[in-house]
This record gives C-alpha cells, structure tokens and sequence, in this order.
C-alpha cells in the first residue's frame, strides 16, 4: 500500500471521468429493418510513424515533451531505493510505482497504434500503458496484473475486457500491439489477437496526444516503442456548427438549425451529422434527446435507437424509470451488452458514493437482465456484487450470491471463472471470520482445483495468516511454509509468505537465522517492490534495533510526547512513532482482522488540543471514537466517527485543555485488513 498516488496500484493516476460518452463509428453490424448499416464514421487517412525508439541516451524527438517521472535523456534509478528508471544497451528499466509518458506537442487528429517489444516473457509483471488526452479524463488503460489482461476506459475501475492469458501466448519476449481504428480495440500480443472490442461509448474527443508507462512491483525491460497515428482532416464544418449550436445554445434551436439543414447537406453526410449530435448529447448531459432518439432520428437503425434510449434512461439517474428490456422487446448484442454494462457501474459507483444502497441494488437488477444470456458478464457482476456486499458486512447477501454463483460454475471445474470463484469466496469468508467456509473451500481448491494456478496458494496462505492473527504463530507457520515450499513458482503469495513468517520469526526472536535467506530474496525479487521493501524494513530493525530506540528519542523530543503505545503492531512497518513523526511516508499498522484496537498518547505534561488531524490509509477505520484525559483513568469523550472511509483525511475541533492523555478507541474497520495511519496531527 504505496503512500503515491499515481497509480493505487493499477490505475489510479487516471482521473476518472464521469461523462462517458457516445457512439461510434463501428457500428456496422446494426442493420434496421431496411437492412441499411450505420456508415464507417472513421475519417480515412494513412497511418504514419510518430515516435519510435530503441532506446538511447539521446534527447526525445522535437515533437515530444517528457510527461511526469524523469525525462528519457537523463533517466536513472535513484541510489538505495528500488526506484526510477535506467537505459542500459538501448533498453529502457524501470522497476518503480512511478509512470513515464510522454506528450506530443500538437494532436494525433485521428486513430492511434502503439507498438512495445519487451526483452522478456509477460508472466508475473505487474505494469500499465495508458493513452490518452493530458489530464487523462479521456483515456485507454492497458494493465498487466501478473497473468491478467484488463482494457479499460477512464481508469481501472471502468473494465471494458479482461483476459488471462496462458504461457502458450506469452511464449517468448513480449510483443504488444494496441491498435484504435474507429472505435474498434484491438490488441495484439506477439500477432496474436487476444482482445477485439467494439466501444460503443467513446470518449467524445479522440485527440489523445499522451502516452503512458508505469510498472508496479514488477521489473520491465522494453527493448523498443513506437506510436504511429493515423492522420485525418477536419470534420466537416456544417457538422461541427451543428455541434457548437447544440452544446451551447437550447434544444429548439439545435432542433431549428438541424431541420433547417438537414435536407441541404449532402445524404451521405447526414447520418454522420445525427451520430456526431447524439454523441455531444451524451456529453452534455442531455438524455432526453436520447431517449426520443428515435421521433428525431428516425433514419437511423431501429436496434441502434432502442439501445440509445436504453442509455439515455440509465444516465438520467434513476433506476425505476429504466425500462424492461423484456417490454422494449430487444435483446442487446454482444458488443451493445458490454457497453451497457459499463453505463450500468458508472450509476452503481454514483449510488454506492452516494450511500444510496436501494439504488444500487436497483442497478444491480438492471444488470442481471441485461445479462441473463451472457454467463461471463453475469459471473462477473455476481462477484463484483458479492465483494460489495462484503465491504459493507452485508454476510447473508454476500453468501446468497457466491453460492448462485458457484452453483452456475460448479460444472466448470476448468473455467477460469471457477477457481476466481472460489479465491473470491474464501478472502470473503477470511473477512468474515468464518473458518468453516473458508476450509470448505480449502478443500474444494485442494480437491478439484489442484492445477488451477493461484487457487491453493492464496488460501493456504490466507489460512496462515488467520492462524497467526488468532494467536496460533506456529500452526500458521505450518502453513505458510506449504506456500514457501509448494508455490515458488507463484512469485506473489510465496512473497507474501515469506514476509507473513518474517514477522513472526521477528516477534520471537528468531530472525537473526534467516537475515542471509531474507536478503537472497530481495536480490532475486525486488521488482516485487512492497514485499521486498518490507523484508528491508525487518532486516534493518533486526540488525540495528538502536537505530529505531534512537529515531524515537528524537521525535519525543521534538513533540513533548512521553510516550505513545498501541493494541498491536504490523511487523515491517514503522511503528507508532510513525503517527507523530511529521512525514506522511511512514505509518503504523495494527494485525489484520481484528476490529477493536486503540492507540495511547502520553504526553510529558498536561498541554490544549484544540484540534486533531488524521490521515488515513486505504485500511481506514469506519467507526472510532477520540478520548481524552488528566489521569489516565478517568475519560472523556471529545469525539465520534461512525461513518469513517478508506484514504479519509479527516479533521476534528475538540477544544480541550489540560490534556494529558490521547487515546484513539478504534471500533469497527472500514476494511478487511486491520487498521493503517500516515499521521496524527495536533493542533
């Protein structure tokens, strides 16, 4: 859980925006009644090379600027750290969360192609590439997560497509093609087409003109990229006009203009015009032009119209008035249902800010109409909902959906999904507390799902986890050593493992031992950057437990804390001192899945608080409450979370003197992990 937020971790440096928009060019397949096609809006024009390098220490071509990171002329990794960026033999390194991009000084105008060539297979990375416009609000992602495809659009919460992809694909240094020709995706990996989508909601300007790479956790060596556009002219002008008058003047005089025009444009130009309008509806927020698409626009194909209006009464925010889609009589393809699909979440993740679960819930409904023909988007939703369910402790919902689900997958015992399904399920039932599932599944995964890469690992790996949090230190030891000893193959959870066995072998007193193994895997992984940063961390508090006695002493002194103790603590991290230290790259954490913590401050004498600032991580706490005291005995309350969030940053006024003693009374976790500060900040 880096302190950056450029990607969080796989994404997150893309502004997420919530205007999607409209419709395409591809739409060729749609054919109305007269059986006439959506025309190919794509502008036509000849793809020319843009960028290409293999990589030199020589300064970028004049058409370019270095975006965020370093500059490419004087890229390096930064001594003592596992990050940056290096050139060494005309291959670019990088193992670090930051990204590097670059941005072209004018506008691709038209469709866009990378190509990246990597010195290595694609198994077990960890990175992203990104295109699109400066901010990113209009953007492509592209994530590798180990063996996992994602494409997805305005960030990684937004999944157009996803794939796992087998070693006879990635079966030699890695050749990746994206390619955006009109609104058809196409990506490529060594020339073989694993992703063909048709994105029927565009971001309404294609002008991207920036590209991105960050790794996370994961060593690239890439040998060599290039862009190459697809250069177009400008759309024609009565179309723009139109555009212009409907963006920023009313509806009727959108309406006056277009029928005033319509016959007096060329016909082969005319559906283009209708398309290029209801596109800027969708980004204006106009959805009642959607919805009577149909009345306005009655040339265009009537599967098209009804899948408009369907849109339009999504995005206008309220669930009951989405019509059936077993009343509207049309069933959405394939590629319609994909993109519906994502319309649907954008509302489900408006509900869900919102704190409007009956809403929610409603969208939800939604989807599984809309995929009751379609399994893979249907097993997916039931997954999604069921973590969702879990997050807000909602058990009985959460295990109504897992088992239909794995009821529809029980037969599938080499699907892909299955064994997703069952991981899902048992880091749910960890959450819960609920062993009795979890060894169930266990089982399942030990019986069935013996070859299913990920499956056993993950689970014996949460099981030693959940040993050690109960107090069992060398039952758990048990089982992470089947991880270290079965799974060395699977680079995350033997990671892990030897990170979960480090802290305990710290807490006992037996790490001195291990230190020489410990250090062999950080040589050997440290592209896997968190887990070998935290095997750094208890290497260097083992070999030199002065230094943190030392640091603490300082930040008493400069505070006028006497003391700060806590419930527990998470081995590899900061420790307490972390809360007062002034910087918000250190942070304590307590053990995982325990709710009822607490931290106490002592100071050297009694002093006024007149407020108190805290910054949460990710593993924040939904319900704590502050105290205060003269004595240590008697308390008092100064105040009351009950609504607290992941990443809060969150102020409170308490007005207090005389204040000897702080105490923070964590209740109940916002997370399933245990609880996790930056800093505490007194006022």
């Amino acid at each position: 859980m880096f302190k950056t937020n450029i990607i969080n971790h796989a994404g997150r440096f893309i502004l997420y925006s919530g205007a999607a928009v409209l419709i395409l060019t591809a739409c060729s397949k749609i054919k109305s009644a007269a059986d006439q096609e959506i025309p190919d809006l794509s502008r036509k024009g000849e793809w020319t090379s843009v960028y290409s390098e293999v990589f030199t220490q020589e300064s970028l071509s004049d058409n370019w600027v270095p975006l965020r990171g370093p500059s490419f002329d004087n890229l390096h990794e930064i001594p003592g750290t596992f990050v940056g960026w290096d050139i060494e033999e005309g291959r670019l390194k990088g193992k670090t969360s930051e990204a590097i991009g670059l941005r072209l000084k004018g506008k691709f105008y038209g469709d866009l192609e990378f190509h990246i060539k990597f010195t290595h297979k694609l198994k077990h990375r960890n990175f992203i590439i990104s295109l699109g416009d400066k901010n990113f609000d209009n953007a492509y992602c592209l994530s590798f997560l180990r063996n996992e495809l994602m494409l997805t659009k305005y960030g990684i919460n937004n999944t157009i497509y996803r794939k796992r992809f087998t070693d006879k694909e990635d079966n030699g240094p890695a050749d990746i093609r994206f390619k955006k020709d009109g609104n058809r995706i196409t990506i490529y990996l060594n020339e073989s087409k694993i992703i063909d989508y048709v994105d029927l909601f565009p971001p309404i300007s294609s002008d991207y003109n920036c590209f991105y790479i960050g790794c996370m956790e994961s060593l690239l060596e890439i040998e060599g990229l290039e862009i190459l556009s697809k250069r177009i002219q400008e759309e024609n002008n009565i179309v723009k006009n139109l555009m212009y008058d409907f963006q920023n003047g009313s509806m009727m005089i959108f309406l006056d203009n277009y029928n005033r025009m319509y016959k007096s444009i060329p016909e082969e130009e005319r559906r283009d015009m209708q398309i290029r309008v209801l596109q800027a509806a969708a980004s204006v927020g106009n959805y009642d032009l959607l919805i009577n698409a149909g009345k306005n626009f009655p040339g265009l194909p009537r599967e098209f119209l009804a899948f408009m209006k369907y849109v339009g009464y999504v995005k206008q925010g309220d669930p009951d008035t989405v019509p059936s889609l077993e009343k509207e009589k049309w069933r959405a393809s394939g590629d319609f249902r994909r993109n519906l699909y994502l319309v649907l979440f954008e509302q489900i993740a408006q509900a869900q800010e919102n704190n409007n679960t009956e809403k929610k819930d409603k969208y939800y409904n939604i989807l599984f109409e809309l995929c009751k023909s379609d399994a893979e988007l249907m097993n997916t939703v039931l997954i999604k909902q069921a973590i969702d369910l879990a997050e807000n402790a909602n058990k009985e919902e959460c295990y109504k959906k897992l088992i239909n689900l794995i009821e529809a997958l029980s037969g599938a015992d080499s699907d892909l999904m299955f064994p997703e399904a069952i991981r899902v399920w048992s880091d749910i039932a960890r959450r819960f507390d609920d062993m009795k599932t979890f060894d169930i599944l266990l089982g399942i995964a030990d019986s069935k799902l013996r070859n299913a890469p990920g499956c056993r690992s993950w689970q014996y790996l949460n099981k030693g986890e959940w040993l050690i949090s109960r107090g069992n230190k060398e039952e758990g030891l048990l089982w992470l050593n089947r991880v270290i000893d079965e799974f060395e193959e699977e680079a995350g959870p033997w990671l892990w493992a030897n990170c979960s066995k480090a802290k305990v072998l710290v807490s006992q007193g037996r790490i001195k031992e291990w230190i020489p193994y410990l250090r062999d895997i950080i040589n050997k992984y440290s592209y896997y950057q968190k887990q070998t940063v935290m095997l750094e961390s208890i290497i260097r508090k083992s070999a030199n437990p002065e230094e943190r006695i030392r640091w603490e002493e300082s930040i008493k002194a400069k505070t006028g804390i006497k003391s700060i103790r806590v419930s527990s603590e998470e081995e590899g991290l900061d420790g307490p001192y972390a809360l007062v230290d002034g910087s918000l790259d250190t942070r304590w954490g307590s053990e995982h899945g325990i709710d009822f913590q607490w931290i106490l401050i002592e100071f050297n004498q009694p002093r006024e608080i007149k407020g108190l600032k805290l910054f949460w991580e990710t593993a924040a706490a939904g319900e704590y409450d502050i105290l205060v005291s003269q004595d240590g005995v008697l308390w008092k309350k100064a105040a009351i979370e009950n609504n607290g969030k992941k990443g809060d940053i969150r102020l409170f006024l308490l007005n207090r003197k005389d204040v000897r003693y702080l105490k923070i009374n964590l209740k109940k976790r916002a997370t399933h992990w245990g609880y996790s500060l930056w800093e505490i900040v007194l006022i």
